[in-house]
């Protein structure tokens, strides 16, 4: 292989390995985006829980009354505030860390801190679209879906320390 083939090939490896970390991340991204926009709003959630809970759990759905119904679509709701976020910062992390076997703490931070920015983006977004209502609420539980992530994977990077300590002295002489 001449140096100009191997340039190109260092060049698709490099492409392949960006898509392969930060395109999760964009998917995910955009997918937040869609649902801030009136796809994701509450007559579309509630359309969708009660479609859902027919096929599912049709004797359930008939002892619901509305008032019910609304409140699950509004835990419903929360929920997946809060779980969105969580991924979206592991996912951010995940991207940041482009294969690195050891945490930098730097990636934790930058993944919490751009999830906790594109919470308040989001909610601002819904400014734009009559079927939504932009809360401070929201960004405040995106941002601890986000922080428990930041969480979950610095437990997960401590652990995998102490395993690689242990595995160390156990292979030691």
């Amino acid at each position: 292989m001449n140096a100009e083939q191997e340039r190109r090939h260092n060049a698709r490896r490099r492409a392949l390995l960006a898509l392969f970390y930060y395109g999760p991340l964009i998917l995910w991204a955009l997918l937040i985006g869609t649902l801030s926009t009136g796809a994701g709003s509450r007559e579309n959630s509630l359309g969708i829980l009660v479609r859902t809970l027919q096929q599912v759990a049709p004797d359930l759905i008939s002892s619901f009354s509305a008032e019910n119904l609304g409140q699950l679509d509004y835990a419903l709701r929360k929920f997946a505030h809060f779980t969105q976020y969580l991924i979206l910062t592991l996912l951010a992390v995940r991207a940041l860390q482009f294969g690195r076997s050891r945490l930098r703490w730097q990636s934790v931070a930058a993944g919490l801190a751009g999830s906790v920015l594109y919470a308040a983006l989001d909610e601002a977004n819904q400014m734009l679209h009559p079927s939504r209502s932009p809360s401070i609420h929201d960004v405040l539980l995106d941002a601890a879906g986000s922080a428990t992530a930041a969480l979950l994977t610095a437990l997960w990077a401590g652990v995998k320390a102490v395993e690689r300590r242990l595995q160390e002295r156990e292979e030691a002489p």
